[in-house]
């Protein structure tokens, strides 16, 4: 008589069966993860553009604009957007070709995730000036699914980051 190598149908439903419960109890703390994921992943983005926009205007001896790409209202912030709310002195009166080279060299734009929401009277624009401090301190509020996170930056260019609840 010939040995059975394999499982049986029982075995086979049983095993199933313990890994779907395990799977819905895992299921809402993954949930939490990617929603928490999200956020630490616009706080990092609006650091590094915090940093890259310090730099930037070292380096040109210009002031250069920080903005959100997205607000409490809009969703997509172009950088002439940016520039024109930012404001950067003297963009509106500057030729297109002009414009275009500010846009490229003196507006740095965070990108945000769409699922992430920017709370209303956050700050969206920050004015880097030519030194690479800033001009006036702001405070970014981003939310997702009850869950805040608060970047605070001081006219010094100190960040700070606060967890909270929207």
């Amino acid at each position: 008589m010939e040995k059975n190598r394999g499982f049986t149908l029982i075995e086979l439903m049983v095993t199933i069966g313990i890994l779907a419960i395990i799977a819905t109890m895992a299921a809402p703390s993954f949930g939490n993860f990617i929603v928490e994921q999200k956020l630490r992943s616009a706080v990092s983005e609006i650091k590094l553009s915090i940093d890259e926009a310090k730099s930037q205007a070292a380096t040109l001896k210009a002031p250069v604009a920080l903005c959100l790409n997205k607000t409490a209202l809009i969703d997509n912030v172009d950088a002439d957007q940016c520039a024109r709310t930012a404001p950067i002195v003297g963009y509106t009166s500057m030729s297109s070709d002009e414009q275009l080279e500010v846009q490229k060299s003196r507006v740095i734009l965070a990108k945000i995730d769409p699922k992430v929401a920017v709370a209303a009277g956050s700050a969206t624009t920050i004015i880097i000036n030519e030194v690479g401090s800033f001009n006036a301190g702001a405070s970014f509020n981003l939310c997702n699914a009850n869950k805040q996170k608060n970047i605070t930056v001081t006219r010094l260019g100190i960040v700070t980051e606060a967890s909270g609840i929207c």
